[in-house]
């Protein structure tokens, strides 16, 4: 059954929303870890490594400082947004172990969460680590489940950086505000996939180029076609 105009505009709002909490927690993060808009500094030794790979993957984005950091920011919340959204369609179908969705009797944690500070007793009082472990696994489930599919890579620059507990939070209720009936429907990841770039969209066109930049080729036709008319068309 194919999603309904209410039901996407509910999912854009979502997918919009948690863009921005990305956009802002992802930005601190950098920060964080020393690499600023304009320059990178010195940062604790615990936080060197991190800044390492940081450092090398941003490098490959671009030859400008800023833009680099700018797109590798885009890709890296992009990346987590999608996996988020995979997790929970998968989890909605009995995919694999509930890792997003919390529960009242799971002590407002997901079950995968609560199963973990069963055997780790230690990650009960560490929330932040609790919930990354748990992602950790999840994406490691979905990794073989995909064999090896993109999105999931362990070794992908774009999966360095983790939300904070606060801002996850966030990203979760929004994901769980929307209908568990719409997460059934597998074209919400299509959907999902087109309004991520809907408001850059916007601004590109705005500035009316003749001829756009590569960077913006792919948000301008970043456009989700639902089966049927795929069918349509290959018929």
């Amino acid at each position: 059954m194919a999603l309904s105009r209410e039901q996407r505009s509910q999912i854009r709002q979502a997918v919009l929303r948690c863009r921005q909490i990305l956009t802002e927690e992802f930005d601190q993060l950098l920060r964080q870890h020393g690499i600023l808009p304009e320059r990178i500094i010195s940062v604790p030794q615990d936080r060197q490594e991190v800044q390492r790979r940081l450092q090398e993957a941003i490098s490959r984005e671009a030859p400008d400082f800023r833009e680099a950091r700018e797109r590798y920011l885009k890709h890296a919340l992009f990346t987590f947004l999608n996996r988020l959204l995979a997790l929970r369609v998968a989890e909605v179908n009995g995919l694999i172990v509930e890792t997003v969705a919390t529960r009242p009797e799971y002590g407002d944690r997901s079950r995968r969460e609560r199963d973990l500070s069963d055997e780790h007793p230690e990650l009960a009082t560490q929330p932040e680590k609790l919930a990354h472990e748990a992602l950790r696994l999840a994406f490691s489930e979905m990794r073989e489940k995909m064999n090896e599919h993109l999105l999931f890579r362990s070794d992908s620059p774009y999966a360095i950086l983790m939300p904070r507990l606060p801002a996850y939070r966030q990203i979760r209720e929004v994901l769980m505000g929307l209908p568990e009936d719409v997460w059934h429907e597998f074209e919400l990841l299509g959907w999902a996939y087109q309004f991520s770039n809907s408001e850059e969209r916007k601004q590109i066109r705005r500035k009316r180029r003749r001829n756009p930049n590569p960077d913006d080729i792919p948000p301008l036709n970043q456009f989700y076609t639902v089966g049927w008319i795929v069918k349509a068309l290959v018929q």
